[in-house]
């Protein structure tokens, strides 16, 4: 194997360079826009804090 960088390497479409956080493809097909991370985190952890999800 040789190492090669990403950029060598041609993928069938064209890729922005960071789209992770880009979900307008998701609004647009499935009308579904997610909420931001950042009024969920704390319900999410304060769920996985819940006693019945603790390992024991």
């Amino acid at each position: 194997m040789i190492r090669i960088p990403g950029s060598n390497y041609k993928t069938p479409a064209p890729r922005p360079a960071n789209s992770r956080l880009d979900c307008e493809k998701t609004v647009e097909v499935f009308g579904y826009s997610a909420p931001a991370w950042r009024s969920s985190a704390s319900s999410v952890v304060a769920s996985l804090l819940k006693p019945e999800n603790q390992a024991g």
